[in-house]
């Protein structure tokens, strides 16, 4: 069941909080979207560029304090983690913790 709450909280249809052992993944139309656990975040858009997709990962990080932030400037997407910023310019990024 998906977890309601404000705007920093991930919520919104065809979402889901799961966990998998030592996993927590947001799960966006059956698609991981974001994994993470002490160690590792991994951040996958499962080929969906979209403004949602964006924001259940902005959402995730908000909630779990996962300290990254994704943004869109001219149709690239870019993460931001750990004072440096990144081009996302593939479907799966792995941080790590």
């Amino acid at each position: 069941m998906p977890i309601q709450g404000p705007a920093d909280r991930v919520t919104g249809a065809f979402t889901n909080i799961c966990k998998d052992g030592h996993w927590t993944m947001i799960v966006y139309h059956n698609d991981v979207v974001v994994k993470f656990n002490d160690k590792t975040i991994i951040l996958n858009t499962c080929g969906n560029w979209t403004q949602t997709t964006k924001r259940r990962m902005v959402q995730a990080s908000n909630q779990f304090k996962l300290g990254y932030y994704v943004q869109q400037r001219k149709g690239v997407w870019y993460l931001q983690y750990h004072d440096k910023e990144l081009v996302f310019d593939n479907e799966r990024v792995v941080l790590r913790r």
